[in-house]
Protein backbone atom coordinates (compact mmCIF):
# COMPACT_ATOMS: atom_id res chain seq x y z
CA UNK A 1 0.00 0.00 0.00
CA UNK A 2 3.00 2.27 0.19
CA UNK A 3 4.23 1.98 -3.38
CA UNK A 4 4.90 5.12 -5.38
CA UNK A 5 2.56 3.98 -8.16
CA UNK A 6 -1.18 4.51 -7.74
CA UNK A 7 -2.02 1.33 -9.60
CA UNK A 8 0.09 -0.82 -7.28
CA UNK A 9 -1.49 0.77 -4.19
CA UNK A 10 -4.96 0.19 -5.63
CA UNK A 11 -4.18 -3.45 -6.36
CA UNK A 12 -2.85 -3.93 -2.81
CA UNK A 13 -6.14 -2.57 -1.44
CA UNK A 14 -8.12 -4.80 -3.80
CA UNK A 15 -6.14 -7.81 -2.58
CA UNK A 16 -6.92 -6.99 1.05
CA UNK A 17 -10.62 -6.67 0.22
CA UNK A 18 -10.54 -9.92 -1.74
CA UNK A 19 -8.94 -11.68 1.25
CA UNK A 20 -11.80 -10.41 3.41
CA UNK A 21 -14.28 -11.75 0.91
CA UNK A 22 -12.74 -15.15 0.24
CA UNK A 23 -10.46 -16.24 3.07
CA UNK A 24 -11.13 -14.60 6.44
CA UNK A 25 -13.54 -12.20 8.15
CA UNK A 26 -12.73 -8.50 7.76
CA UNK A 27 -11.68 -8.03 11.39
CA UNK A 28 -9.22 -10.91 11.16
CA UNK A 29 -7.56 -9.17 8.21
CA UNK A 30 -7.69 -5.81 10.01
CA UNK A 31 -5.94 -7.25 13.04
CA UNK A 32 -2.99 -7.72 10.68
CA UNK A 33 -3.42 -4.53 8.65
CA UNK A 34 -3.60 -2.27 11.71
CA UNK A 35 0.20 -2.21 11.95
CA UNK A 36 0.11 -0.13 8.77
CA UNK A 37 -1.29 2.82 10.71
CA UNK A 38 2.19 3.18 12.26
CA UNK A 39 4.25 2.43 9.16
CA UNK A 40 7.16 4.78 8.43
CA UNK A 41 6.01 5.29 4.82
CA UNK A 42 3.29 7.95 4.67
CA UNK A 43 1.68 6.30 1.65
CA UNK A 44 1.26 3.11 3.66
CA UNK A 45 -0.46 5.02 6.48
CA UNK A 46 -2.69 6.80 3.97
CA UNK A 47 -3.41 3.54 2.13
CA UNK A 48 -4.49 1.78 5.30
CA UNK A 49 -6.97 4.60 6.02
CA UNK A 50 -8.35 4.39 2.50
CA UNK A 51 -8.58 0.61 2.78
CA UNK A 52 -10.62 1.07 5.96
CA UNK A 53 -12.99 3.32 3.99
CA UNK A 54 -13.39 0.62 1.36
CA UNK A 55 -13.90 -2.05 4.01
CA UNK A 56 -16.66 -0.04 5.66
CA UNK A 57 -18.36 0.56 2.33
CA UNK A 58 -18.13 -3.10 1.30
CA UNK A 59 -18.80 -4.89 4.60
CA UNK A 60 -20.33 -2.32 6.94
CA UNK A 61 -19.36 -1.32 10.47
CA UNK A 62 -20.76 -4.48 12.06
CA UNK A 63 -17.99 -6.55 10.45
CA UNK A 64 -15.31 -4.61 12.35
CA UNK A 65 -14.46 -3.84 15.96
CA UNK A 66 -14.15 -0.11 15.39
CA UNK A 67 -13.04 0.60 18.95
CA UNK A 68 -9.75 -1.13 18.03
CA UNK A 69 -9.25 1.00 14.92
CA UNK A 70 -10.40 4.46 16.02
CA UNK A 71 -7.35 5.05 18.29
CA UNK A 72 -5.05 4.56 15.30
CA UNK A 73 -7.03 7.11 13.31
CA UNK A 74 -6.91 9.55 16.22
CA UNK A 75 -3.13 9.28 16.25
CA UNK A 76 -3.05 10.05 12.53
CA UNK A 77 -4.96 13.33 13.03
CA UNK A 78 -1.59 14.75 14.08
CA UNK A 79 0.47 13.10 11.33
CA UNK A 80 3.19 15.20 9.71
CA UNK A 81 1.78 14.44 6.24
CA UNK A 82 -1.40 16.22 5.18
CA UNK A 83 -2.52 13.35 2.93
CA UNK A 84 -2.44 11.00 5.92
CA UNK A 85 -4.36 13.49 8.07
CA UNK A 86 -6.98 13.89 5.35
CA UNK A 87 -7.33 10.13 4.92
CA UNK A 88 -7.73 9.67 8.68
CA UNK A 89 -10.45 12.32 8.78
CA UNK A 90 -12.23 10.70 5.84
CA UNK A 91 -12.08 7.36 7.65
CA UNK A 92 -13.59 8.89 10.80
CA UNK A 93 -16.24 10.53 8.63
CA UNK A 94 -17.12 7.15 7.17
CA UNK A 95 -17.21 5.54 10.61
CA UNK A 96 -19.51 8.36 11.76
CA UNK A 97 -21.76 7.74 8.77
CA UNK A 98 -22.06 4.09 9.83
CA UNK A 99 -22.34 4.34 13.62
CA UNK A 100 -23.36 7.94 14.33
CA UNK A 101 -22.89 9.60 17.70
CA UNK A 102 -20.92 6.68 19.15
CA UNK A 103 -17.85 7.90 17.34
CA UNK A 104 -18.19 11.41 18.80
CA UNK A 105 -18.24 9.97 22.30
CA UNK A 106 -15.21 7.85 21.51
CA UNK A 107 -13.30 10.83 20.09
CA UNK A 108 -14.17 13.00 23.08
CA UNK A 109 -13.14 10.20 25.43
CA UNK A 110 -9.78 10.11 23.68
CA UNK A 111 -9.34 13.87 24.12
CA UNK A 112 -9.63 14.92 20.50
CA UNK A 113 -10.63 18.59 20.94
CA UNK A 114 -11.60 19.34 17.36
CA UNK A 115 -14.13 16.49 17.32
CA UNK A 116 -16.79 18.71 18.84
CA UNK A 117 -16.27 21.27 16.06
CA UNK A 118 -16.08 19.25 12.87
CA UNK A 119 -18.58 16.52 13.69
CA UNK A 120 -21.55 18.93 13.73
CA UNK A 121 -20.47 19.99 10.23
CA UNK A 122 -20.32 16.32 9.35
CA UNK A 123 -23.82 15.76 10.74
CA UNK A 124 -25.08 18.62 8.60
CA UNK A 125 -23.29 17.17 5.58
CA UNK A 126 -24.86 13.75 6.04
CA UNK A 127 -28.33 15.00 6.94
CA UNK A 128 -28.57 17.23 3.90
CA UNK A 129 -27.14 14.63 1.53
CA UNK A 130 -23.90 16.36 0.62
CA UNK A 131 -21.03 14.12 -0.30
CA UNK A 132 -18.11 13.30 1.95
CA UNK A 133 -15.97 15.06 -0.64
CA UNK A 134 -17.44 18.32 0.70
CA UNK A 135 -15.85 17.67 4.07
CA UNK A 136 -12.61 16.73 2.35
CA UNK A 137 -12.71 19.98 0.41
CA UNK A 138 -13.40 21.98 3.57
CA UNK A 139 -10.51 20.29 5.32
CA UNK A 140 -8.15 20.90 2.38
CA UNK A 141 -9.17 24.55 2.37
CA UNK A 142 -8.42 24.61 6.12
CA UNK A 143 -12.01 25.66 6.89
CA UNK A 144 -12.48 22.75 9.26
CA UNK A 145 -9.16 23.43 10.97
CA UNK A 146 -10.06 27.10 11.38
CA UNK A 147 -13.38 26.14 12.94
CA UNK A 148 -11.60 23.76 15.30
CA UNK A 149 -9.13 26.44 16.38
CA UNK A 150 -11.79 29.08 16.93
CA UNK A 151 -13.65 27.14 19.62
Amino acid sequence: MGDAKDQVREQAQNLALKLMDQTAPPMYIWDRLAAGFKHKNYRSREGVCLCLLATLNNYGAESLVLSKLVPHLCNLFGDSNSQVRDAAILAIVEIYRHVGEKVRADLNKRGIPSASCYLPLLQHTIVYGCSVSLLQYLHQQRIVSVMACSS
